[in-house]
């Protein structure tokens, strides 16, 4: 992760990587 990443950016993979978390749980 790049320190110099917008909160906004850091938001979005945030709720990306909580999706693909997710999706992985249930895959399992």
């Amino acid at each position: 992760m790049l320190m110099e990443t917008p909160p906004e950016s850091v938001e979005d993979v945030d709720e990306e990587v909580l999706k693909s978390h997710v999706l992985g749980l249930q895959i399992k």
